[in-house]
């Protein structure tokens, strides 16, 4: 085949017929159920995938996806298994996107203050493009700061790291690097480093525990000896957001009274900052 022609035979795929996408929902309630212990407990999360792909023959199926009943409303989606078909994820017109961060559903608004974030709302939501373009607004007031804080936080991981392996101390670089995270982003929106707070170290482990009772329904336990239907009450019943109601309010506080006194004569901060108070 000369060079021509296989540039033509690329550049035109073989038209395929379409097919119904195929795959079900099972019964009503019951359905959803079953397809969350086959996810978690009876084929985990790999093989709960290969074995669709096999029955259905296709990379692209129906199927309900955790957490289900009681948390999730409609667990019903398409998965999209292979390359070609996940672009259509980008298109708006085509994939629901209201209040589906993190899967079939979305955390309580109390985690947010009581607020709908920018992350949970559709893009033809007026808010959406008034939000994200504050964000983008300021981030782009402080480019400045990103390059001197990214590395003071990277060089305070390295030495932490060097300390405790000096020491003879096993040393977790995803600790590290999850406290350089919090490090980072806490300067850049306040200007101060958090250990000179009273935050000092417990930032990193406050943030942990808020998102872990967001996303509780989308894991396990892990507890081995733990039966399923006990473990599975995670799945089934939303985790309060009164165990970090105390520390949150004291992360934003923080954030607050740092930037409503640096940021008082910036119109474009102090409008995100009140608006970000949602965050915490």
């Amino acid at each position: 085949m000369n060079s021509t022609a296989l540039n033509q035979s690329m550049s035109s795929p073989e038209k395929l017929p379409l097919r119904a996408i195929p795959g079900d929902y099972g019964f009503s309630f019951f359905g959803p159920i079953k397809d969350r212990y086959d996810y978690f407990y009876s084929q985990g999360e790999d093989e709960f995938f290969r074995t669709r792909i096999t029955k259905y023959k296709s990379t692209v199926f129906r199927t309900n996806m955790p957490p289900g009943p009681f948390i999730s409303s409609n667990s019903k989606v398409v998965a999209l298994l292979d390359s070609n078909s996940f672009p259509i994820l980008f298109d708006t017109s085509k994939v629901e996107k209201t209040d589906i961060l993190d899967g079939t559903f979305m955390p309580s608004t109390s985690f947010f203050g009581g607020y709908r974030v920018c992350a949970f709302l559709d893009p033809s939501e007026p808010n959406h493009h008034l939000l994200k373009s504050l964000f983008l607004t300021f981030l782009a007031s402080s480019h400045q700061k990103f390059i001197p804080y990214f590395r003071t936080s990277l060089s305070e991981l390295f030495v932490n790291l060097e300390g405790e392996v000096s020491d003879g101390k096993p040393a977790d670089f995803n600790e590290h690097s999850d406290n350089m995270a919090f490090d980072f982003v806490f300067r850049l929106f306040t200007g101060v480093n958090p250990s000179e707070t009273k935050l000092k170290s417990e930032g990193p482990g406050i943030t942990n525990t808020w998102l872990a009772l967001q996303l509780a329904p989308l894991g396990t336990l892990g507890i081995k000896y733990l039966p399923d239907f006990i473990d599975d009450i995670i799945h089934t019943f939303r985790l309060p957001f009164f165990v970090v109601k105390p520390v949150g309010n004291s992360l934003s506080k923080q954030r607050t009274n740092r930037e409503e006194t640096e940021n008082k004569n910036c119109p474009a901060t102090m409008c995100l900052l009140k608006s970000s108070r949602c965050l915490i």
